[in-house]
């Protein structure tokens, strides 16, 4: 039988409120600033953060790359790279990343990319891509999601922010 505080912890992990506030309190600790470039997630991560208060010491601002011309044009990625690799790929993921981060002159980045559905032509639904950048230390993520188009979202927001908590507290 699990004890309280582990059904406690289980119910935290579930819980969109709290992850971001931990994210936001490891960049104060440690002194970095985040920048975000979001396509699949639409701004779910940035409104996830702008709800904590005093939030503006540590995050500097994000963009909406939804489209492949704002990819290119917002955030650096080279349209070579979304030619031979698509826009949903690990290469456009972390392009995403480098040149949000440059931008915004941030110590951190992180950036999504991915399919929510519905299917169109020989897109794999719930395909999601998480680039985080640290410095100069970059790492993707590749995850397949289900669910409708708002869980890959929600899944895909809760997972962007764990993997910063995990490469942020490393």
């Amino acid at each position: 039988m699990a004890d309280f505080k582990d059904i406690l912890l289980q119910k935290e992990i579930n819980n969109l409120d709290v992850v971001p506030m931990k994210v936001v309190d490891l960049l104060a600790e440690k002194k970095l600033t985040l920048s975000v470039a979001e396509s699949i997630t639409g701004g779910d991560i940035c409104a996830n953060l702008v709800k904590i208060p005093g939030v503006s010491k540590q995050f500097i601002g994000g963009i909406i790359a939804y489209s492949n011309l704002v990819k290119v044009n917002e955030c650096n990625v080279l349209p070579k790279t979304i030619q031979l690799y698509g826009a949903v790929s690990s290469q456009v993921s972390l392009e995403m990343a480098l040149g949000i981060q440059k931008k915004f002159h941030t110590n951190v980045s992180l950036a999504t990319t991915g399919f929510a559905g519905p299917k169109i032509d020989n897109e794999k639904v719930g395909l999601v891509y998480i680039s985080i950048v640290i410095n100069k230390v970059d790492y993707t993520k590749q995850f397949i999601f289900k669910g409708d188009r708002n869980e890959i979202i929600t899944q895909t927001t809760f997972n962007a922010f764990e993997l910063l908590r995990y490469y942020i507290s490393r």
